[in-house]
């Protein structure tokens, strides 16, 4: 059972990614509790690969700005992996227990940093907030996207019924997918 949860998490965690990035995300205006913010939109390219086709790409070739960049900004990385992608390169690291891709254009240009954790490293805002409108469901696992201009959660949520997808960013909060069991 915990077997085939991980694997829906992946699934999921895979499909909200490409979801949330590959399309514009645009604000909606409303008094809903779960509408973001108006006048806000923002759009993030996120790298799309299958790390297990690709092999380690060599320091030599990446740009010195990436690598400086990456080494002021995570010092207590482990496990550190550098592919080459389409759009320039992308590292694969842990840090802190937490699976982290970090995304550098072709110029070694910071973009994005993307984590993936449990539910004990949700900053206790966005964990009190999903769980006081979705009190019955159980945290799986969080997506945290962070680039220049905001933070973004995705927060998946499970009860009884079904598995949520929940995106939490600049003060409101929405369900992006919904899976019934």
């Amino acid at each position: 059972m915990r077997f085939m949860k991980k694997i829906l998490f992946i699934g999921f965690s895979i499909g909200i990614v490409v979801f949330a990035f590959v399309s514009n995300i645009h604000a909606q205006q409303s008094t809903n509790a779960f509408a973001f913010n108006p006048g806000k939109s923002v759009t993030v390219k996120l790298f799309t690969t299958n790390f297990n086709s690709l092999k380690d790409f060599p320091l030599s070739e990446i740009r010195t700005k990436a690598i400086r960049h990456f080494t002021k900004s995570f010092k207590q990385a482990e496990s550190v992996r550098w592919y080459n992608v389409k759009d320039g390169v992308m590292v694969y690291f842990t840090e802190k227990g937490i699976n982290t891709r970090t995304g550098y254009d072709k110029k070694g240009n910071w973009l994005y940093n993307l984590r993936s954790y449990g539910e004990a490293y949700l900053p206790k805002d966005v964990r009190a907030r999903v769980k006081s409108a979705f009190y019955d469901f159980s945290i799986t696992g969080i997506n945290e996207i962070t680039n220049a201009k905001q933070i973004i959660y995705m927060v998946h949520i499970e009860d009884n019924a079904c598995f949520k997808i929940i995106r939490v960013c600049e003060g409101g909060m929405e369900a992006v997918k919904e899976y019934v069991k």
